[in-house]
């Protein structure tokens, strides 16, 4: 009965919208169908974020509860998994007789397990990110009077900002292939034959897309300490009485320097 409510919710749209809402005008109500109709299209294409601002558009011209329901499905399939419990939420609110309720309890209890997955997925790479920050370079020696004057040197360049910028890439690209996945997934549920399907596609690629973003998180924030680190070590490595210190953290991500 389920996989029959997506695939005909273009056709009982109509009758969603007479049943439920504050009966717009006849001219709202034509506009909220032609956003409904553009939203299939942009979900189709893979929009998943466009399709959802046309459906909630749709949905403040006329509240019909398929509109949530739909709205739902593009933010889940968009890794907005917060807004989309949210709306499926407000769709059992909005229709309490609903025959899918069962269901939708259901996916509501798998989207919250992996916001908490993602959440301690995301604590761990913070401590591992703290744990792995490098010590900060002991001091220099105090200067040593000589008589005779000493042959100049080429200053030394610490290689470590980039290795650690290396491996912030490499993280990041590994989200990218996380994200190509879990696009994929995504496409698989479109087409799956069954509803049973659907929703097991649909969980793998909501993991997929929480470790992609995770991995992006992470390795921004690896990618970018190396490359301020890296920069202002070339930009003060003559000068011996500058300490170049990295600042990892969850939010933030650089160097101080001391004198």
């Amino acid at each position: 009965m389920r996989v029959l409510r997506i695939v005909c919710a273009a056709l009982v749209f109509g009758a969603s919208l007479s049943a439920y809402g504050g009966q717009p005008s006849k001219k709202d109500r034509n506009f909220a169908i032609e956003l409904f109709k553009e939203s299939k299209k942009r979900y189709r294409d893979g929009e998943f974020e466009a399709a959802a601002k046309l459906l909630e558009e749709a949905y403040a011209i006329d509240p019909a509860p398929t509109l949530l329901y739909n709205l739902a499905r593009a933010k889940e399939s968009a890794g907005d998994l917060e807004g989309a419990v949210d709306a499926y939420r407000r769709y059992l609110e909005a229709d309490p007789a609903a025959k899918d309720r069962g269901a939708i309890e259901k996916r509501i209890e798998n989207l919250d397990r992996q916001l908490n997955e993602r959440a301690e997925l995301e604590a761990k790479l913070e401590a591992q990110r703290e744990k792995a920050a490098p010590a900060p370079p002991p001091a220099p020696p105090p200067p040593v009077a000589v008589t005779t004057t000493p042959e100049p040197t080429e200053p030394e360049v610490s290689p470590v900002p980039w290795i650690i910028a290396g491996v912030g890439a490499a993280v990041i690209g590994s989200g990218v292939v996380l994200g190509v996945l879990a696009s994929g997934k995504n496409s698989d549920a479109m087409n799956a034959p069954s509803q049973i399907d659907t929703r097991n596609l649909a969980d793998e690629a909501g993991g997929l897309a929480a470790a992609a973003n995770a991995s992006y998180i992470a390795g921004g924030i690896v990618v970018g300490a190396g490359l301020v680190w890296g920069i202002v070590s070339l930009t003060t490595s003559g000068d011996e009485e500058l300490a170049v210190l990295p600042v990892l953290g969850p939010r933030q991500a650089g160097v101080v320097v001391r004198y």
